[in-house]
């Protein structure tokens, strides 16, 4: 296989924020016959109002059982948030007779912010596991739809804010309008091409892309390569690698260009290493907050620690979810704390950089543009 033949079979198994196919999704998760048929059922079960409404009770207790702090320890976000959340995507569907939407959302944030088998959540909930399966794969339909609009680029108001946040936390770095880094979301081995999912710390993955402000929050996200990919293929096959009008920073595995900094690799610090010393920890600096941001996903989210579903392009639907819902409750909520972080979990999502692929391939341009922002640093100290 070609190189432009092979970069076109990766796009394929991924997919941005704009390129959301949900009955292709479906399709593979469920039979079609399947869910005619579970909707169908749906409008006809009028008569089982009874057992309905007992379930809809038993929701109502359980949830008048939990303090505020409780509500977000399970549901990942406070109240008030949840009731916003429940506007927005009742805006999106039509409930169903059979199980009201705030208790179809309740259910579907229960099963993202743990790692309960969908058996014993639907059994809290006191609701079937199949009727669960299909409330669950609905409402992730919803939020992935609602996605684009949660995760979306700044307008150039914003942007000029950002990089002046940027400048001042790296204290010297200008222009800079976004962070950049790729993390692996575990999921169970796939039955087709699943050695393309294999990654070099032993488990299988699909890796999630993604680009944060300041503030931590998603501005774009690229989702659902294979693991055994690395950082910089991942980014030369997103449609993020066309656009030139923002300044990044990676870190040493993304390619150097006059649009992505990158640290000096530890094979290039050699002369005047406390110059390059000084630009790699201020660039460190604003990558760590995308790294952070990253780990705030997955802890939020548990269930992102492992995806335990049928196919990849299933996960990927379930992670494009979990991002729209990280920014909605970023934008509604206050940040969250550090204790909010599974440092564990985190750790097992990012991949050893390979400090040697990329940086020595890039356009000359970049080197100096590199090297001119390292020599103002240096003079600022």
């Amino acid at each position: 296989m070609n190189s432009l033949s092979k970069g076109k079979h990766l796009r394929k198994m991924a997919f941005g924020i704009n390129q959301i196919l949900m009955n292709e999704f479906f399709g593979d998760v469920l039979d079609l016959n399947f869910i005619n048929a579970i909707t169908d059922e749906l409008k006809y079960k009028t008569k089982s109002s009874k057992r309905t409404q007992a379930s809809l009770g038993h929701v109502q207790i359980m949830l008048k059982e939990y303090m505020l702090s409780d509500f977000k320890q399970h549901f990942r976000m406070n109240r008030t948030t949840f009731q916003i959340l429940l506007k927005e995507v009742a805006l999106e569907r039509e409930q169903t007779k059979d199980i009201d939407l705030e208790s179809q959302l309740l259910f579907t944030l229960w099963i993202l912010g743990n790692q309960e088998s969908l058996e014993v959540v639907a059994n809290r909930f006191s609701i079937e596991k199949k009727w669960g399966q299909f409330v669950f794969e609905q409402c992730i339909q919803i939020l992935s739809k609602l996605m684009p609009k949660y995760v979306k680029w700044q307008t150039e108001e914003e942007q000029a804010l950002t990089a002046d946040i940027f400048e001042f936390k790296s204290r010297g770095i200008v222009g800079v309008t976004g962070v950049i880094d790729c993390c692996h979301i575990p999921i169970r081995r796939p039955l087709e091409n699943s050695f393309d999912y294999y990654n070099v710390m032993n488990y299988h993955s699909v890796i999630l892309q993604g680009v944060c402000d300041s503030a931590g929050k998603f501005m774009d996200v690229f989702i659902g390569m294979p693991g055994s990919i690395n950082d910089a293929t991942v980014f030369r096959n997103s449609p993020l690698c066309m656009k030139k009008d923002r300044r990044l920073v990676g870190d040493v595995a993304y390619p150097l260009s006059t649009n992505l900094l990158t640290p000096y690799a530890k094979k290039d610090v050699t002369q005047f290493k406390a110059a390059h010393e000084i630009y790699n920890k201020r660039l460190n600096v604003l990558h760590s907050i995308i790294v952070r941001a990253l780990g705030l996903l997955v802890s939020r989210f548990r269930r992102l620690q492992y995806l335990d579903v049928k196919t990849p392009k299933a996960a990927n639907y379930i992670i494009s979810a979990c991002c729209m819902l990280h920014n909605f409750i970023q934008i509604n909520e206050d940040t969250a704390e550090e204790d909010d972080i599974d440092e564990e979990a985190v750790s097992k999502i990012f991949m050893p950089p390979n400090n040697f692929v990329d940086n020595q391939i890039c356009a000359e341009d970049a080197y100096e543009q590199r090297n001119f922002i390292k020599n103002r640093l240096n003079q600022s100290v």
